[in-house]
């Protein structure tokens, strides 16, 4: 019986993804497969391994690459778009008449409220 062996742009082709993710999944061990010389390659079994156990090690992969399993598209049909918490503003409660902004790594500020040490 003879084996197919893939090369590494073939496996980029068929999962949609760029050659050097190829080399660097051979690489790092996540894609089995054997080097000839300078050259890597990967037969059909591995290659099927790898789309098996792909989902746990982190590797994302064009959805028409793999069979449709419904236990992983579970989150993506999840309904996450409910109603948000209220903030907690205090006892005195939302500052009125002054307006608030969202500051990355700081979070919500009052505007027109001097910081500490202004």
């Amino acid at each position: 019986m003879e084996k197919r062996l893939l090369t590494p742009e073939e496996i980029a082709e068929r999962l949609r993804i760029s050659r050097l993710t190829v080399m660097s999944y051979l690489r790092s061990g996540v894609l089995k497969g054997i080097k000839v010389g300078r050259l890597w390659r990967v037969s059909e079994e591995d290659l099927r391994a790898f789309l098996k156990t792909s989902g746990p090690a982190g590797v994302w992969i064009a959805s028409d690459a793999v069979s449709k399993d419904d236990s992983d598209s579970r989150w993506l049909e999840a309904d996450l778009g409910g109603p948000l918490p209220p903030w907690d503003w205090g006892p005195a409660g939302k500052p009125a008449g002054k307006p608030v902004r969202y500051v990355p790594g700081v979070g919500l500020v009052i505007e027109g409220k001097k910081r500490h040490g202004e």
